[in-house]
């Protein structure tokens, strides 16, 4: 057993050393460019013109699994995230990406990875490998809780958005407080979930490029969490009041869907951490998602944050069947916890789907997903989903 204020101080400060990381790629943009290969076969994901794998990903996710299997003996196995650790140079050499015991030896496997690019790797090793020391964050002093973290998992996205961060899009305004594109969609998403029950109960999304200070002309990162864990729902959110108004919807979203919400604004943007994530900053009234397009990696961070604040995600399909049958006025009527009926519906992380063999494609949330922040704002969405406006 161990402190469950601990788990999450761990958590918080291994997801401020990936952001770091991934600023790190960035700022080198001849290493970026060699780092970049495209994901093909049933890694692609199915719903995205361009998906791809980078050095960035493999490094964080191993990074993650390091620094917290050191924290916490064994932990390692039981953390879990979208790329394997191989990673395949210019060379044409399939090299197995890990953190050493030192700088000099992950230095040494970097540059296998660069072709032989000393001062790239030293850099990305050193960061690697460079202590985050965190202050306390004050609302998780009361947490006095212990947790057998034998019986906690770990999903991680270590970069949500791969496409946002590869283009590189700096100079984006938002719109509402939303940015359709550019750097600050993309974000790191750790999430740890009970492995009993499937559900996530501590999410983390950082943003390491949330934005940009032009005079040091660097970027400065910002962190999100939330935690929801034997009736606790506490978070580092400040949102005073909803001040989106509209719905998130995707650009490929159906048309039979996007015609449900003409009545209504629609926000669009890239990345589902950051579509999550202006749901929990209240931007944006709620997430419909009637298709694929995800994965557990994607969805377990934000769905920990968003239960810390009265909301969650659902699994889209099994949601609007069940809707269509209930009088939903009646079943909401002000109430702040989910109808049973719906709370069976939540998105679980503890087994794979049935009857895939796939290794990626068993993680995929393929009923589609619904993420909202408040009962009123799943109640309002449903509403719309199945029409019974005004019924």
């Amino acid at each position: 057993m161990v402190k469950l204020s601990e788990l999450c101080h761990s958590m918080l400060a291994v997801s401020e050393k990936a952001a770091n990381v991934a600023r790190t790629i960035r700022s080198e943009d001849t290493l970026f460019e060699l780092l970049i290969e495209e994901k093909s076969g049933d890694q692609k994901n199915p719903i995205s013109d361009k998906d791809f794998k980078t050095l960035g990903d493999v490094l964080i996710q191993e990074t993650v699994k390091h620094d917290l299997n050191k924290k916490f003996e064994g932990f390692g196995h039981r953390i879990f995230g979208e790329e394997s650790n191989t990673f395949m140079n210019q060379l044409g050499e399939k090299i197995t990406v890990e953190v050493k015991d030192s700088v000099d030896k992950t230095s040494d496997l970097l540059k296998r990875v660069l072709n032989g690019k000393v001062e790239a790797a030293d850099l990305l090793a050193k960061a690697v490998h460079t202590d985050i020391v965190l202050s306390e964050e004050p609302c998780l002093a009361d947490v006095t809780e212990d947790i057998d973290v034998s019986n906690v998992g770990v999903w991680i996205d270590p970069i949500d958005s791969t496409a946002q961060y590869i283009k590189g899009i700096e100079d984006c305004e938002s719109v509402n407080g939303i940015y359709r594109e550019g750097l600050q969609c993309v974000t790191v998403l750790i999430g740890a979930y009970n492995m009993d029950t499937g559900l996530p109960f501590f999410g983390i999304i950082n943003q390491p490029f949330s934005m940009k200070d032009h005079d040091a002309k660097r970027w400065i990162g910002r962190c999100h969490w939330g935690l929801n864990y034997n009736r606790r729902k506490i978070n580092n959110l400040s949102v005073a009041k909803q001040r989106g108004l509209g719905f998130m919807l995707n650009w490929q979203e159906k048309q039979s869907i996007q015609d449900k919400f003409k009545n209504h604004a629609i926000d669009s943007s890239h990345g589902a951490g950051y579509k999550m994530l202006c749901i929990a900053l209240g931007l944006t009234r709620g997430y419909p998602v009637s298709l694929g397009g995800s994965y557990r990696w994607d969805t377990c961070a934000p769905q920990a944050i968003l239960t810390s604040l009265g909301g969650g995600i659902l699994d889209y399909s099994k949601t609007v069947n069940n809707a269509k049958s209930m009088d939903l006025a009646q079943v909401f009527n002000g109430k702040s916890e989910l109808p049973d009926k719906l709370a069976k519906c939540q998105v679980l992380y503890h087994q794979p789907n049935e009857g895939v063999t796939s290794d990626t494609q068993c993680w995929y949330n393929n009923g589609g997903l619904i993420g909202f922040s408040s009962n009123q704002n799943l109640h309002d969405m449903l509403e719309i989903l199945v029409d019974q406006i005004n019924q």
